[in-house]
């Protein structure tokens, strides 16, 4: 006796309902990291002594941001904790910061689903160290580097910036080789 149709349907689905898709990517949960971002080498000297008119007043040092996201999706979002915050009841449209990174700080990565690989995207955004108001931090740059299994490092092309949101301070760095590295969280 020959099977019909619908018996060798069901077979078959049957057979495969335990198949996966060999190109589905990886669904990597988001996670807790610190991005640690430090100042070119060159930036202390355009500052030296008195603020220069050019650069202005500039103090950013090493921060650290808490941020989450994943490797999978290569984004990571400032997380607002004790380390940083984005407090958006600032009246940030004040500050003298293109309206443009008047937004969370964002760290982008493409190409760093695999591990052992060149990364490369886009670091924007300001930032609170203690709350607002407050000193405040901000970066606008592209990012370059690589990864590994659980992190990534490399440089920051672009410009670092702070200032004093009280005393209407600022100043920032243009530069092509301002460090960051990425791990996860202690």
């Amino acid at each position: 006796m020959r099977p019909s149709i619908p018996s060798i349907v069901i077979v078959l689905a049957a057979m495969c309902c335990g198949c996966g898709s060999p190109s589905a990517p990886s669904s990597e949960e988001p996670a807790l990291y610190e991005l640690h971002v430090t100042e070119s080498p060159l930036c202390p000297a355009l500052t030296a002594g008195t603020p220069s008119p050019q650069y202005g007043f500039f103090r950013f040092g090493t921060t650290t941001l808490h941020v989450r996201g994943s490797f999978s999706q290569g984004t990571f979002l400032l997380v607002d904790d004790n380390v940083a915050v984005f407090a958006p009841d600032c009246p940030l449209q004040a500050l003298p910061i293109p309206p443009a990174l008047q937004t969370r700080p964002a760290f982008h990565v493409e190409n760093s689903r695999v591990a052992d690989a060149a990364v490369s995207g886009r670091f924007d955004g300001v930032w609170f160290p203690r709350g607002c108001p407050g000193n405040y931090l901000g970066a606008q740059t592209t990012v370059t580097g690589t990864r590994d299994t659980t992190s990534a490092s490399g440089t920051l092309s672009g410009t670092l910036f702070n200032g004093i949101f009280a005393l209407n301070f600022y100043g920032w760095c243009p530069a092509t080789d301002h460090a960051w590295s990425l791990r996860p969280a202690q």
